[in-house]
């Protein structure tokens, strides 16, 4: 996407941090996705990220959507089923975060609420066996529509401490957001608890509620604890700076300060 646009305009993408600070549209092109995580091939952002300073800059824009978005679910045949699990908890994350967002809106709800349902009901069986044609399908759709939710609601608090993690210490992105999914949406669960009570009916699952359900996904197929990642604890504060000055930090429904991430990276360690 990024490349697309500096076929039309002057500079580096680092000059285009941030929102429509290009001045002509990016170069048409055609976006096809091969794992069922980011549904970026709906969406007008590109993630970059600067080995200079550590961080993952967005570069983002009205001119940035995809001419043409082919989804193709027989592309993720022979993804390895870690990576099916990894970047389907991420698109499972778009979704959650889509639907608690101060920006989100019923269509935003409805695209959402379809993406839980569809992972939560086909991930495990897709990782178990990426063959089988109608949950490896059902994920990948649920990828594409995920990024339609929150390409327009935008993520939240999970975005923004994995997108500082993964910065710093080159972690894979839809692995941190499955770690860290769950406990980010109990830590403001006072702001977003009618919200969650909301999407696990509209996913119309079992009683548990939806917190416990990601969980036992997650556990089902194979995400590690965050004590695997080696986080050193001395690096939260930094971490937790950068997950303030994230362009999604501004979506959370609860206010989220430095001292907030702290919290949440010390209850993990």
């Amino acid at each position: 996407k990024t490349v697309a646009v500096l076929l039309r305009n002057p500079g580096s993408c680092m000059d285009y941090e941030g929102r429509n600070r290009f001045d002509e549209p990016a170069a048409p092109f055609v976006a096809v996705p091969t794992t069922c995580g980011t549904g970026s091939e709906v969406t007008w952002v590109s993630v970059i990220s600067d080995r200079g300073t550590l961080r993952k800059i967005s570069v983002k824009g009205d001119g940035m959507f995809p001419t043409v978005a082919l989804v193709d679910a027989d592309l993720i045949e022979t993804l390895p089923p870690n990576l099916i699990a990894e970047t389907g908890m991420d698109a499972l994350t778009h979704a959650v975060e889509a639907f608690v967002s101060r920006f989100a809106c019923p269509i935003t709800d409805v695209l959402a609420a379809e993406a839980v349902r569809l992972l939560l009901t086909h991930l495990e069986a897709c990782v178990a066996d990426p063959g089988e044609p109608e949950p490896r399908t059902e994920v990948m759709k649920a990828s594409t529509v995920a990024g339609m939710a929150f390409g327009n609601a935008d993520v939240g608090a999970v975005h923004c401490l994995s997108e500082s993690i993964g910065g710093v210490f080159d972690h894979p992105h839809g692995l941190l957001n499955a770690i860290l999914l769950t406990p980010v949406l109990r830590y403001q669960i006072e702001a977003i608890e009618d919200r969650l009570h909301a999407l696990s009916k509209a996913t119309g699952g079992p009683d548990a509620d939806i917190i416990e359900r990601i969980e036992t996904l997650a556990e089902n197929v194979g995400i590690i604890s965050f004590d695997g990642l080696g986080v050193p604890a001395e690096s939260y504060d930094r971490l937790s700076e950068m997950a303030v000055l994230n362009g999604s930090n501004d979506a959370n429904r609860m206010e989220m300060g430095a001292s907030d991430y702290s919290r949440i990276l010390e209850t993990l360690s």
